[in-house]
């Protein structure tokens, strides 16, 4: 048996977020053939089962929030929850920075009233010279409906909202096309130490919990179904991918996939819009030999 941890954005999901026929006929194959399927994912759960009922597809374990949540079913097998502190600060340092983000709590997705106008703002700095000025300001725009469409968030009104007792903070996703407001806002908290920050696309940052990570998300599902001796496939894109790439027996790369996550990776598939995660169902994961998987 082979546990295999799959990412969804820029992995499994085309880039017009829907996973392919493809893709996921090969899934259901492998599960069929008693291979487990691991959903690994800066999503929140309850976006992740949409998006696999809509392919017909059943996941054995979901990773969510980037490893703050972990399920085997509707069970929560393991949490890890941002210090309330820690993340006041971080509303108000993203505040002061001008920038749209969100933030998944055990209440709902919350976000600033001013977030898309603010993303908007970058986005018309980004593109303000281009000569399809319009056409690429109305890309920006649909990205914004996607969002706010699909996830059903609340206004984040006042610190109030997110201060209570009864609310856990488990992630933060920042987003903005300007790569020198990216850095600026990575910068201003790399020597922090009460918090993680990764990334999972080219305009976003994601704030979590310092021990917060997909590699050990999977550890922990893998320990409560009793998986230790199954063989460990990890297939990803990004940086949020590499804590999962390393504790994976085999970390297989995308085509589509940052340089710096390529060279972390033992082999390579097609892209996420060529059905890179059915080619390495095919040539990695089924052909496979079995090996004791053990964190590195």
């Amino acid at each position: 048996m082979n546990v295999v941890a799959i990412d969804m954005d820029g992995t499994l999901l085309h880039s017009k977020k829907y996973i392919s026929e493809q893709n996921a006929k090969a899934l259901n194959r492998m599960r069929a053939e008693g291979h487990k399927l691991v959903i690994a994912t800066g999503r929140g759960i309850e976006d992740v089962e949409h998006l696999l009922e809509d392919a017909g597809l059943k996941a054995d374990g979901i990773v969510s929030l980037n490893g703050a949540i972990v399920n085997q079913g509707r069970s929560v097998v393991y949490e890890n929850v941002m210090e309330k502190e820690t993340a006041i600060r971080v509303v108000q340092s993203l505040e002061d920075f001008g920038v749209y983000f969100h933030v998944y709590t055990n209440k709902g997705m919350f976000y600033m009233p001013k977030g898309w106008q603010y993303f908007m703002e970058d986005a018309h700095e980004l593109v303000k010279e281009e000569n399809d000025y319009h056409g690429r300001m109305a890309e920006f725009k649909r990205k914004e409906e996607y969002n706010t469409g699909r996830f059903h968030m609340h206004q984040l009104r006042s610190l109030e909202d997110i201060e209570g007792e009864d609310v856990s903070i488990y992630k933060f996703l920042m987003l903005s096309p300007l790569e020198d407001k990216l850095d600026a806002v990575r910068s201003a908290w790399k020597i922090r130490q009460d918090v993680s920050i990764t990334s999972s696309g080219r305009e976003n940052l994601e704030f979590m919990h310092p021990n917060t990570e997909k590699g050990s998300g999977l550890h922990h599902l893998r320990i409560q179904a009793g998986w230790e001796d199954a063989v460990t496939f990890a297939i990803g894109d990004n940086f949020n991918d590499v804590a999962m790439f390393r504790y994976a027996d085999t970390a297989i790369a995308m085509e589509n996939s940052e340089q710096e996550v390529k060279l972390l990776a033992d082999e390579e598939t097609s892209h996420n819009d060529d059905h890179g995660v059915a080619q390495a169902v095919y040539d990695y994961i089924l052909s496979s030999t079995k090996r004791k998987a053990e964190p590195r």
